[in-house]
């Protein structure tokens, strides 16, 4: 059984052996120069060093995208708010853009959202000038008011 596997791991080497010295009592271990160019060759052939540039452009990236989607969650939050819609909890922002999407094509086919003055082209006797109804319920608001 090797007692070092992690050491052996990076160093590329299958076994470690220990010596011992005449006067010494610790263990130690010598490599031979085909031992440092297996580590060599080892440590070439797993070359890790643009790990690091992409660790911190991931990380980036991460931070932004979180950063992103708080911000649509946060919009989506206050256009179901403003709408008087409920969000359930854990919906997806894709399930609630949809939900919206549908919410908007309602509020565009509904017909009665505006109130039209009816315009017959021909001149009303009881406008004044020739442009207001006095007695149009919108112009009879403020005699309301004030009487």
């Amino acid at each position: 059984m090797n007692k070092h596997t992690a050491i052996l791991g990076v160093l590329g080497l299958t076994v470690l052996e220990t010596h011992s010295g005449i006067m010494s009592t610790k263990a130690h271990v010598r490599m031979t120069e085909e031992d440092l160019d297996k580590i060599e060759a080892h440590l070439e052939a797993n070359d890790v060093s643009g790990l690091n540039t992409q660790i911190t452009n991931l990380t980036t990236t991460v931070s932004e995208n979180t950063a992103s989607l708080g911000s649509i969650n946060s919009a989506i939050a206050s256009a179901f708010e403003t709408n008087g819609l409920e969000l359930p909890e854990g919906t997806s922002a894709a399930d609630a853009i949809a939900t919206l999407s549908t919410k908007c094509k309602e509020y565009g086919e509904k017909t009665n959202t505006h109130s039209f003055i009816k315009n017959d082209g021909k001149d009303n006797e009881t406008l004044l000038e020739g442009y207001m109804d006095p007695n149009a319920e919108h112009n009879q608001l403020l005699t309301k008011l004030f009487s």
